[in-house]
């Protein structure tokens, strides 16, 4: 999505970007832990159900999508987040920081990271997918 509309986002002028984060803050700040949660308890889940399997792809595809999430959360909570906080704190917008579109710009650059390490993550849970089914196949 940060993709698509990204540009869109941060061409935005105050009024605009304030409303569209009021809306979209909430939605996401109710939702992310659990969605954290799930997907690294889905992940650890296949990891141990592999576990004897420790010297395959399907494996270390596994451990790589595990710290892909990892990363992303750390990254969520220790920036994304505190920049979210400083960002739905700002109400009125004739009297935003100085520094506001550089902290867009901040928030921004961490959605690429998100959608990077999301990217990576699916892509080798899609190849350790396909490792497990060729190797049920050759069995």
């Amino acid at each position: 999505m940060v993709l698509t509309i990204g540009p869109t986002i941060t061409s935005l002028e105050a009024i605009p970007f304030l409303e569209v984060n009021s809306v979209a803050e909430p939605e996401f700040a109710s939702r992310v832990s659990l969605l954290f949660v799930a997907v690294i308890t889905s992940l650890v889940a296949w990891m141990i159900r592999i576990r004897r399997r420790w010297n395959t792809a399907e494996f270390a595809l596994v451990l790589v999508a595990i710290i892909c999430m990892a990363e992303d959360a750390y990254f969520t909570f220790e920036a994304q987040v505190p920049l979210n906080e400083i960002m739905t704190s700002w109400k009125d917008p004739y009297n935003l920081p100085g520094n506001w579109k550089d902290i867009r710009m901040q928030w921004y650059n961490f959605m690429y990271l998100h959608a990077g390490l999301l990217t990576l993550m699916f892509m080798c849970l899609a190849f350790a997918n396909h490792c497990a089914k060729k190797k049920k196949l050759t069995r």
